[in-house]
């Protein structure tokens, strides 16, 4: 993604409290780092320690091996402060494991504002699927890297 995608990728962007949002997240030059499940496990702390200190209500996510799907409610956060929290702290935990200095993200994150129920089913059911879609396993159950309210 160009600088000018990311800063287009802002227009019209507005985030309200309370409001439902799937965002998609993608590393810098879709590298696999997800591709381990023990680093995996990095990303999906960070995502437990936004929701615990009640910035956000996840409601599915799913962390592939180059990109993440996450579905939440913002609570005391606004969008944009809770992917750059998100974002910048995965990506210092992350380099600090790998012991390397580097970009972890790309510039930037999709996100869309749920409407009504039936968009944030949807959404759900997205996410959830997206391994067995993407054929990573044939049973979400065997995918270590997600989770959601609904189960």
């Amino acid at each position: 993604m160009t600088e000018h995608h990311s800063t287009e990728l802002r227009k019209g962007r507005y985030s309200h409290s309370g409001y439902i949002y799937m965002t998609t997240i993608v590393t810098h030059q879709r590298e696999k780092h997800f591709a381990s499940w023990e680093i995996g496990r990095l990303l999906c702390n960070e995502i437990k320690e936004l929701h615990e200190n009640n910035n956000v209500q996840s409601l599915a996510w799913v962390i592939m091996p180059e990109h993440c799907h996450w579905l939440f409610e913002l609570r005391n956060i606004d969008l944009a402060r809770c992917m750059l929290k998100f974002k910048s702290r995965s990506a210092i935990t992350l380099n600090r494991h790998l012991q390397r200095n580097g970009r972890i993200w790309q510039p930037g994150y999709y996100e869309r504002a749920m409407r009504d129920e039936n968009e944030i089913t949807q959404a759900a059911q997205y996410i959830i699927n997206n391994p067995v879609r993407r054929g990573l396993v044939n049973n979400i159950h065997d995918y270590p890297l997600w989770d959601t309210i609904w189960v």
